[in-house]
């Protein structure tokens, strides 16, 4: 049998003008290329794709190698800056995506993912676009409660806050937020507000608020105050 085929390949190769031992040749070096250069096998085509961001987290997927089946992958990240160190997490599987957590709020980062097995390092693959996360506005809106109405258009959260009375100045103080610990400098700006009723007084402080907090206008959403705040406003 073995004769036979290589009476075949020879016969072939003699009708095309080919040499038996340079179809070998060529046949030996793309299995090589293929099967033992883990520089080809394990490489990722293209960039790391953003799925999902948060004020906290973002979660990115990527493509498989074309001609390898990986064990697990190392996925590297840092800040946008040169200067910043990347920081690496290896996947528990083959799986083609990953959440990274526990970010900073309204800021730049960039990620790569190498493909490995069990006894191989792929290359580092390309870096992906920058990756922002949201910023402060996202995260009050999470600890936020939606408004009753506002569902179906532009949607209002009720912020979280505390109230503090002085009886004896007879001050009242929303304070929106959390609030700074006993050891923190706490520093405050003050603002007398004069107007007649329904001039829009709650409307200025709300969009401040806002404002303040990073509310932009593309946002699908918007801060309030709650009910308790309006009816004493």
């Amino acid at each position: 049998m073995m004769e036979n085929t290589i009476e075949v390949i020879f016969n072939s190769c003699f009708t095309f003008s080919i040499p038996v031992w340079v179809l070998l040749v060529v046949v030996i070096l793309a299995c090589w290329l293929l099967y033992w250069d883990k520089n080809f096998r394990l490489r990722i085509n293209g960039k790391p794709r953003l799925v999902d961001v948060t004020y906290r987290s973002f979660t990115i997927e990527w493509d498989k190698p074309t001609f390898a089946a990986p064990s697990h992958y190392m996925v590297y990240f840092r800040k946008k800056s040169e200067h910043e160190k990347w920081e690496c997490i290896t996947t528990d599987n083959s799986s083609c995506s990953l959440e990274i957590t526990d970010l900073p709020l309204n800021t730049e980062f960039v990620v790569k993912v190498r493909a490995c097995t069990n006894t191989e390092h792929g290359p580092t693959g390309a870096e992906s676009s920058p990756i922002t996360t949201k910023n402060l506005a996202y995260k009050i809106r999470d600890a936020s409660i939606l408004r009753p109405g506002t569902e179906n258009k532009l949607s209002v959260y009720d912020v979280p806050f505390h109230e503090e009375h002085d009886e004896q100045l007879k001050i009242r103080t929303i304070r929106i937020g959390e609030s700074p610990e006993e050891d923190q400098t706490q520093s405050f700006k003050s603002v007398l507000m004069v107007s007649t009723p329904h001039s829009g007084k709650t409307t200025l402080l709300q969009g401040i608020m806002n404002f303040i907090i990073g509310v932009s206008y593309n946002d699908t959403f918007r801060l309030g105050f709650a009910r308790e705040i309006l009816d004493d406003v």
